[in-house]
């Protein structure tokens, strides 16, 4: 708390942001019509953390049946099965320690209808 007056106390919030300069991971880089999913892992070590991308997917919804999935599609890309396991020994003998996974759905303003309103709906809950 930080006061601006002696009668009258000033609160303030620290909002993370991530900012890209140049090239941009493809999940941040669709259309504003497009849908696109990444399942990334979270590694920790001595205070330093990373996301490894393991699978993703990005499409162009055709019809209003197919906007706004509300699960992780069966079928994407996906890093090689073997090539994570050598990765994550080699990681591990570095020190990395898998901590969870990050599931990231990125949803276009014109791939739902219902864009502001679903948001509004997650925020300011009393």
């Amino acid at each position: 708390m930080i006061a601006d007056s002696p009668t009258r106390p000033l609160y303030t919030t620290i909002i993370p942001t991530y900012h890209w300069l140049g090239a941009r991971p493809r999940l941040l880089d669709l259309d504003t019509s497009e849908q696109g999913w990444a399942l990334a892992l979270v590694l920790q070590r001595a205070g330093d953390c990373r996301l490894v991308p393991l699978a993703w997917l990005y499409e162009h919804p055709l019809n209003d049946d197919e906007r706004v999935a509300r699960h992780w599609p069966l079928e994407a890309d996906a890093i090689h099965e073997p090539t994570l396991h050598h990765l994550l020994q080699e990681w591990q003998r570095e020190g990395w320690e898998v901590r969870g996974r990050i599931e990231i759905h990125f949803t276009g303003t014109d791939a739902d209808p219902q864009f502001w309103p679903t948001i509004h709906s997650h925020l300011w809950h009393t």
